[in-house]
């Protein structure tokens, strides 16, 4: 049996040693950035004021150039404006009619031409007759992924929780619907859109909306008669 004596160096020594170099090399904030496995600078603030990690100032123009070479990304297709237009339909079959009205709407008023139509897989849009010789291009979204056309799912929600909360509140039956989903897409446009901290109409028609005129939706109100129903003598008004 050989006996072999090693004696290893103290492993306080070496840790503090190598924590001691890496805190000098780095500001404080490069320093928790690195520890947590590159967190977003944003991210990191946060923990700082939840006293989670140390406290320190963040130097302007943070940045780090692992995260710029690893997470580098396309610039993002430009999707601000989203401004939204609702034309009530009897059946399906009236869409593409719709989208036809739209469409010379939209051109007119932006003077931009229509180039891609999105829509999910339901076909009402789609007429080749009429989109090949205009030249768009219609997409659409993959079988059974209703995400990939997130953005009008997603309007789709707000729109009929909105018009469910419009009808419960004013007891007015849904027969209504449709005049509901109008104010509420006339309202939604109005709306300041967190995307961008403005309104939606602000962004598309270049001007400050006025909602001064808004009433309660369902509110009684007084409806002046018109001329071939109003009378000499009588009420000239119908509550």
């Amino acid at each position: 049996m050989i006996r072999l004596n090693i004696n290893y160096p103290s492993s306080d020594n070496s840790v503090c040693m190598a924590s001691s170099s890496t805190s000098n090399n780095f500001h404080k904030s490069e320093l928790w950035h690195a520890r947590l496995r590159h967190i977003n600078y944003k991210r990191l603030k946060d923990m700082s004021k939840m006293s989670l990690i140390p406290a320190f100032d963040m130097q302007n123009n943070e940045k780090c150039k692992t995260c710029m070479l690893t997470k580098i990304t396309r610039q993002p297709f430009k999707d601000v404006v989203r401004y939204c237009y609702i034309y009530l339909l009897h059946s399906k079959d009236e869409a593409l009619d719709k989208f036809k009205i739209y469409k010379q709407q939209v051109e007119l008023h932006k003077n931009e031409l229509i180039k891609v139509l999105h829509t999910d897989r339901g076909g009402e849009y789609y007429d080749p007759v009429y989109c090949e010789p205009t030249g768009i291009i219609h997409q659409t979204t993959a079988p059974y992924t209703p995400q990939q056309n997130g953005v009008a799912e997603w309007k789709n929600r707000t729109l009929k929780e909105m018009v469910n909360s419009m009808l419960s509140y004013s007891s007015l039956s849904e027969g209504f619907w449709g005049e509901a989903m109008l104010t509420t897409c006339y309202i939604l446009n109005r709306t300041p859109n967190k995307r961008s901290n403005n309104t939606l109409y602000k962004l598309w028609c270049k001007k400050v909306p006025n909602l001064s005129y808004l009433k309660i939706w369902g509110c009684r109100a007084v409806v002046r008669l018109t001329e071939p129903k109003r009378k000499i003598l009588g009420e000239r008004g119908i509550d």
